[in-house]
C-alpha cells in the first residue's frame, strides 16, 4: 500500500475521533500530522503484546498516543537526538541513540516498525541504509509503516533553500525516491492493488496527485506546500505456508452465518473497515487444531486464484498461526488421579 494523503480521510469520523481522543495538536502547525498519525495507527494493526519501534521518533508524542491506545505492548524509540536530551515524554519506551542507518537491533526483533516523516531528512545513502536496517529487524509477518513528506513544486523549495542555507541540512537530498526505497527494503507492499503513482515509478507526474482531494500544508511558508505519502510494507513469511504448519482465522476476519458456516473476510485492517470478499469455509475450519495452508487453499477452490487469496490473508493477518495442540495425555483425569495418589510412581499392588 502506497497512498497519498487525502482530504476525505482527514475529515472522516475515524480520523477526527482519533485526533480528538488523543488531543493531537502539532506545535509546528503542521496540518499533515492530522492525517499522518491516525493513518499510521489505523494501518498498523497494533495489538497487545507486540514489540514496536518508532524509528526517528524525535520529540513527537506519537508513541504516547500508541501507548494510550494499546498500553500492553513493548515500545522502543530510536533517534540520535536522544544523545543530547532524553525524551521526557517517553518514560515508558526503551531508548536508542543510534542513527537509523546504524541501528543494531537483532534480526527479526520487532513485530511493528514505524518511521514517520524521517527519511526525507536524510541524505540518499542514509535513506537506503536506514530502510535496510529497519527491514532486517522486522520479524517475518511484521509490518513497517512509513510516511514521507513530499514537497510539491520542488523548484520553489530549491529557491527557498538557496535563500536560507540552514534549510539544506533539513532537506539534504530533495524528495525521496519511494520506489527505490521500497526495493531497497526487500519488503512487499501490504496491498499491491492500492499503490498510487509516486516518485520513482516510470511516467510519474506530480500534477497527477495535485488534485482537490490532496491534503497539504504550507506551514513552512507561503507557496511552500508539503503533503504526505504513506507506505505500508510487509515482511513475507514462508513459515506459515509450510506443509503441516497449522493456521486459524484471526478474530477480526471471522464471520459466521446464521447456519453456522464460517466466513473468512479478506481485508487489510484499515480505518475504512473491511474490504473485499467473504469466503465461506467448512465448519471444520473452526476446530481448535486449525488447518494447513494447503487445506484452506483447497476449500477456496484451489488453483492460482485461491493460492493468491491465502497469500493475501497471511500478509494482512487474516490468517494467523494456530496455537499448538496440547500433547496427548497432557490432561487426562484418570492419569492425574493416579499421579496424585502415587506421586513417586511406585507400582500399585493389589
Amino acid at each position: 500500500m502506497i497512498r497519498w494523503a487525502r482530504r476525505r480521510e482527514v475529515c472522516s469520523d475515524a480520523f477526527v475521533d482519533f485526533c480528538r481522543e488523543h488531543a493531537i495538536i502539532d506545535r509546528n502547525d503542521n496540518a499533515n500530522r492530522y492525517w499522518e498519525y491516525p493513518w499510521a495507527f489505523a494501518r498498523s494493526r497494533l495489538r497487545p503484546g507486540m514489540r514496536v519501534l518508532d524509528a526517528g521518533a524525535g520529540y513527537s508524542a506519537f508513541l504516547l498516543y500508541l501507548a494510550d491506545a494499546v498500553p500492553d505492548a513493548e515500545y522502543h524509540a530510536a533517534d540520535p537526538a536522544y544523545a543530547l536530551q532524553r525524551p521526557a515524554q517517553l518514560p515508558h519506551a526503551h531508548i536508542s541513540t543510534r542513527p537509523l542507518e546504524e541501528l543494531d537491533y537483532p534480526d527479526d526483533h520487532f513485530d511493528l516498525v514505524f518511521c514517520l516523516s524521517v527519511l526525507e531528512h536524510l541524505d540518499r545513502d542514509a535513506r537506503r541504509a536506514a530502510v535496510r536496517r529497519l527491514a532486517r529487524c522486522l520479524r517475518p509477518g511484521g509490518r513497517m509503516v512509513l510516511t514521507v513528506d513530499y514537497f510539491l513544486d520542488w523548484p520553489a523549495w530549491r529557491r527557498a533553500i538557496d535563500r536560507k542555507p540552514r534549510m539544506a541540512a533539513w532537506l539534504p537530498a530533495g524528495n525521496p525516491d519511494v520506489a527505490a526505497l521500497v526495493a531497497d527494503s526487500g519488503l512487499d507492499p501490504l496491498d499491491p492493488g492500492r499503490v498510487d503513482p509516486h516518485l520513482g515509478l516510470p511516467g510519474f507526474d506530480e500534477r497527477a496527485v495535485d488534485d482537490a482531494d490532496l491534503w497539504w500544508s504550507d506551514h513552512i511558508g507561503p507557496g511552500l506546500r508539503v503533503t504526505s505519502l504513506g507506505v505500508v510494507l510487509y515482511k513475507p513469511s514462508t513459515e506459515h505456508a509450510a506443509p503441516g504448519h497449522r493456521l486459524r482465522i484471526a478474530p477480526a476476519a471471522l464471520h459466521v452465518r446464521d447456519d453456522g458456516t464460517p466466513l473468512l473476510a479478506l481485508h487489510h485492517g484499515g480505518a475504512d473497515g473491511p474490504a473485499g470478499r467473504c469466503h465461506p469455509l467448512p465448519r471444520r475450519a473452526l476446530e481448535p487444531q486449525g488447518f494447513t495452508a494447503a487445506q484452506i487453499t483447497g476449500w477456496l477452490g484451489g488453483g492460482p486464484e485461491a493460492e493468491a487469496a491465502v497469500a493475501r490473508a497471511l500478509r494482512w493477518g487474516n490468517l494467523t498461526p494456530s496455537p499448538p495442540a496440547p500433547l496427548a495425555g497432557a490432561y487426562q483425569p484418570e492419569s492425574f488421579r493416579e499421579v496424585y495418589r502415587n506421586p513417586e510412581g511406585r507400582e500399585a499392588h493389589g
